[in-house]
């Protein structure tokens, strides 16, 4: 999503609007989520535009509900209700939920499941949530800033279902 905003930022107008052609440059050149990247075909003339904040809002959404769907499914696979999962079961959510559009794999998914991994082979996904955040590695200061005393990455903006504010 930080992504998107950023590279949406660089293009908006005044008015908070981008052209349908720049909108769709955009996002068939992000390595995103599917969300992201299909975010709506842009079924537009080059010419029209398009009120970003409508459509980063209805992603963000998207993503919420995708995110939800993910922990929801880790949920359901946690027998002694404790906050942790087999790794295989971790890793089969991690490859088939929507929220990763199928990206996290290979070395990366290797890294976080090794990360949150006991040595009874059971994943912590309470601890893996906790940690986000500071899991992804990209560059995050647009959207977060780095709290040196909690030694985490916290949010600059608090995020609602229709504020970002």
């Amino acid at each position: 999503m930080q992504v998107l905003l950023v590279n949406f930022e660089e293009h908006v107008n005044k008015n908070g609007k981008i052209s349908a052609f720049k909108a769709n440059e955009i996002l068939n050149n992000l390595n995103g989520t599917n969300i992201e990247r299909n975010a709506e075909d842009f079924n537009l003339g080059d010419d029209e535009m398009i009120d970003i904040s409508e459509k980063l809002m209805f992603i963000f959404n998207s993503l919420i509900l995708f995110e939800e769907a993910f922990y929801k499914l880790l949920r359901n696979g946690d027998e002694k209700n404790n906050g942790f999962v087999s790794r295989e079961y971790a890793k089969d959510v991690i490859l088939k939920c929507e929220l990763f559009g199928g990206r996290l794999k290979g070395f990366p998914l290797n890294k976080l499941l090794e990360k949150y991994t006991n040595e009874q082979d059971q994943f912590n996904y309470l601890e893996m949530k906790k940690n986000s955040l500071d899991d992804v590695e990209v560059d995050k200061s647009n959207v977060y800033s780095y709290n040196y005393e909690k030694k985490k990455w916290v949010r600059k903006y608090k995020f609602t279902p229709t504020h970002c504010l």
